[in-house]
C-alpha cells in the first residue's frame, strides 16, 4: 500500500515512516516544517491554496491518508490559538475534502483528552468532555471527521511516550526519565491522575494495521491505566527524587479501556518497562533535553515571536501609476516592510491566468502579507476604451480579492469619489469595490505627479498649460494628494490592520477646482494665470468621512512639492522640461 502522511516530520510521524518501511509499504510525507526542524525542501501547508493543490495530487497517488498534522498540548495551542485553531480545525476539513473527492479512506489520530475528567472506566461510546483548549480543537477535529468523512478510521490516542528522531521531552513519560537521568528532582503536580499510555511504535504499528484490516469507526488506543504518582515506580533508573505539589494538579483524570481494537486482533508490543528502557539507553545522545527543539510548547512560542517580529511583506500593484510609484517609494523609505512590486510593464492585468500564477508564485516563493491594488484606468481612458475600463475597473478587483482570499492575503483596493457618476468611468469603479469583510477598499480622490509623460490626471495637466488655465468655482473637491494617500496606508497597516469592507478618506476642509488650481500653482510657484469658471455644481465632497486628513490641501501640496525635490530623478519633466513649471 501507499500512504500519504500528513505531519509526517513529527513526533509520530517520523516513527510511523519507519514501521511503514518494515512492513513494506510506500509514503509520502506532507508537512509544512513549521518548527523548521528537519531543513525540510518540500514544505506544504494545508492552508495555502496552492499547496493544497499539490497535496491533492500527492493523495491522488496514495491509497490511504494519515493526518498526524496539528499543534498538539494545550500550552503550544494556547501559545497562539488562532493558529492552533486554523491548524487543528480549518487544516482537518481540507484534507477531509480531498479524500471524500478523491475517495480515499483517512486515518486520524485524536486523543483521550476528549473524555476530560472522569473515574469510571471509558470505552468509544463514552461521552466526551474536553476541559482545556487543545482538547478542544481535537474535539472539533474529531467531529468533523465522524459527520463528514465518506471513509474514516479515528484513534483516541492515550498518552504517547517513547523513542523518537524527533524526540520530545514535554510529555510525561519522556520528561520523567530525562530529569532522573539528567539527576534532577521530580515534581509531580497532584499525582492521584489517572492516564491511558500508549507507546508511538504501538500507534505507528496501529495505524498500518487499521490500514491493511480496512477498519472505520473510532478506537481507543492505550495498552495500560496508570497514575501519573506511579510512574517513578516503574522507571529503570534509581535514586529518584520525588516531590508532590498538591496545590496544583492537571484538570484531566481519565481511564480508558482498549477491548475494541483488541477485538479486531490488534496486538500490542511495548508497555512501559519496555518502553523506558528504551529511551534510557537513547539519552546518552541528549547533551540537553531542555533545548526548545525537543518541546513542542517551546518552539511554539519560538515561531510565535518569530511572527511577531517578522517585517510585513507588502505587495504594490500599479506600482509606476500616479499613486502606484509614490506609495511604493514612501513605504520603502519610510518603513521596514519588504515591498514588492508590479506595474503594467510585467504584470498583464488583461491576462487573468498570467497575473494570477505571478501571484501565487510570488506568495508561494514569499508568504505575502498584503496586496496593495493600485491599478486602474482613469477616466479619459474609460471613455475611449469602456470594455478595457470594466474589465480592469470593475472584474480585476473582484478576481483579485477572490485570489487573496484563498491566499489568506490582505487586500487593499483604492477606489475613487467618482463611483456614483453614471459615466462608464463611474460606473467602472462603483462595481469594483471590495465590500468583503476580509478586505478593505479606500474611496478617496487623488492628486499628484505621473512618471509618464503622457499622463492624464489634474495635476500632470495643469503642470502642462501656458499662460492660463480654467478654475471651475462650482465644483468642489476634498481628495487627498497621492503623498497623503501614501501616509494613510502606511498608518492604516500599522495601525487598523483589522479595518475592513470601505473606507471613505477625505481632506479635512473642501476646496473648489478655481482654489484648487492656484493653491498647486502657488505651491510648485507656476507663472500662470488662472480663470475663474462658472458652470452646473458638481459637488463629491462627504462631510461625514470614516478617515480625515486634517492637514490643509495646500500643506499637503507643499509637502508633495519638497517630496518632488527630493526625488527629483522620478519627476524629469517637470524640472527640465520648459512646458512644465519651475520647481526648486
Amino acid at each position: 500500500m501507499k500512504f500519504a502522511i500528513v505531519g509526517g516530520l513529527g513526533y509520530i510521524g517520523q516513527v510511523l515512516q519507519e514501521e511503514l518501511i518494515k512492513a513494506g509499504h510506500e509514503f509520502k510525507v506532507i508537512d509544512n516544517d513549521m518548527m523548521d526542524l528537519h531543513g525540510w525542501n518540500d514544505k506544504l501547508n494545508m492552508l495555502d491554496s496552492e499547496d493544497l493543490i499539490k497535496i491533492k495530487e500527492i493523495i491522488g497517488g496514495c491509497d490511504v491518508v494519515v493526518n498526524l498534522a496539528a499543534i498538539v498540548g494545550d500550552q503550544a495551542c494556547l501559545e497562539d490559538t488562532r493558529l492552533a485553531m486554523e491548524t487543528n480545525c480549518q487544516g482537518v476539513q481540507n484534507i477531509v475534502g480531498i479524500c471524500n473527492e478523491l475517495n480515499k479512506k483517512i486515518i486520524h489520530t485524536s486523543t483521550c483528552s476528549l473524555y476530560g475528567f472522569n473515574d469510571e472506566l471509558l470505552s468509544e461510546n463514552s461521552q466526551v468532555f474536553p476541559v482545556d483548549f487543545y482538547g478542544q480543537t481535537k474535539y472539533q477535529q474529531e467531529r468533523f471527521i465522524l459527520e463528514n468523512s465518506r471513509d474514516y478510521c479515528v484513534f483516541r490516542l492515550g498518552t504517547a511516550y517513547g523513542w523518537s528522531p524527533r524526540m520530545r521531552f514535554d510529555l510525561v513519560v519522556n520528561t520523567f526519565l530525562a530529569k532522573v537521568f539528567f539527576k534532577e528532582k521530580l515534581s509531580v503536580f497532584g499525582g492521584n491522575q489517572w492516564r491511558p499510555f500508549v507507546h508511538i511504535r504501538d500507534v505507528s504499528r496501529a495505524i498500518i494495521f487499521a490500514a491493511e484490516r480496512e477498519l472505520r469507526g473510532i478506537y481507543n488506543l492505550s495498552v495500560e491505566n496508570v497514575k501519573i504518582s506511579e510512574l517513578p515506580q516503574r522507571m529503570p533508573l534509581q535514586d529518584i527524587e520525588v516531590e508532590i505539589n498538591e496545590m496544583k494538579e492537571d484538570p484531566r483524570n481519565y481511564k480508558v479501556e482498549n477491548s475494541k481494537i483488541l477485538n479486531e486482533g490488534f496486538k500490542f508490543e511495548w508497555n512501559l518497562e519496555k518502553g523506558m528502557e528504551e529511551i534510557v539507553e537513547k539519552m546518552v545522545e541528549i547533551k540537553d533535553y531542555q533545548e526548545d527543539k525537543y518541546s513542542n510548547y517551546k518552539m511554539q512560542k519560538v515561531i510565535h515571536k518569530k511572527a511577531e517580529k517578522k517585517n510585513p511583506r507588502i505587495l504594490i500593484l500599479g506600482a509606476k501609476g500616479m499613486a502606484g510609484h509614490i506609495t511604493t517609494e514612501f513605504l520603502k523609505e519610510n518603513t521596514n516592510w519588504e515591498i514588492l512590486s508590479f506595474d503594467r510593464s510585467n504584470f498583464e492585468v488583461e491576462d487573468s491566468r498570467s497575473w494570477k500564477e505571478k501571484i501565487i508564485q510570488l506568495n508561494s516563493e514569499n508568504q505575502i502579507d498584503q496586496i496593495i491594488n493600485l491599478i486602474g484606468i482613469l477616466k479619459p481612458q474609460a471613455m475611449k476604451d469602456p470594455i478595457l475600463a470594466m474589465k480592469i475597473n470593475s472584474l480585476f478587483p473582484h478576481e483579485l480579492a477572490a485570489l487573496c482570499t484563498s491566499l489568506n492575503i490582505k487586500l487593499i483596493h483604492i477606489s475613487t469619489d467618482c463611483w456614483e457618476d453614471l459615466d462608464v468611468y463611474g460606473r467602472s469603479k462603483r462595481a469594483g469595490e471590495l465590500n468583503y469583510p476580509e478586505h478593505l477598499t479606500i474611496r478617496t480622490s487623488i492628486i499628484g505627479p505621473e512618471l509618464k509623460s503622457e499622463g492624464s490626471g489634474l495635476f500632470h495637466w495643469f503642470m502642462g498649460q501656458k499662460e492660463e488655465a480654467n478654475g471651475f468655482v462650482n465644483h468642489y473637491w476634498d481628495g487627498v494628494t497621492t503623498l497623503e494617500l501614501a501616509k494613510k496606508i502606511k498608518e492604516i497597516l500599522e495601525s487598523y490592520p483589522e479595518l475592513n469592507n470601505t473606507l471613505d478618506l477625505r481632506t479635512k476642509q473642501k476646496v473648489n477646482k478655481f482654489e484648487l488650481l492656484n493653491d498647486i500653482k502657488n505651491a510648485f510657484n507656476k507663472d500662470i494665470l488662472v480663470n475663474r469658471k462658472e458652470t452646473e455644481v458638481i459637488d463629491k465632497t462627504n462631510n461625514n468621512p470614516d478617515m480625515v486628513c486634517e492637514e490643509s490641501l495646500r500643506e499637503q501640496l507643499i509637502e508633495l512639492k519638497e517630496w518632488m525635490v527630493k526625488h527629483q530623478s522620478f519627476y524629469e519633466q517637470y524640472f527640465l522640461n520648459s512646458n512644465y513649471a519651475r520647481i526648486n
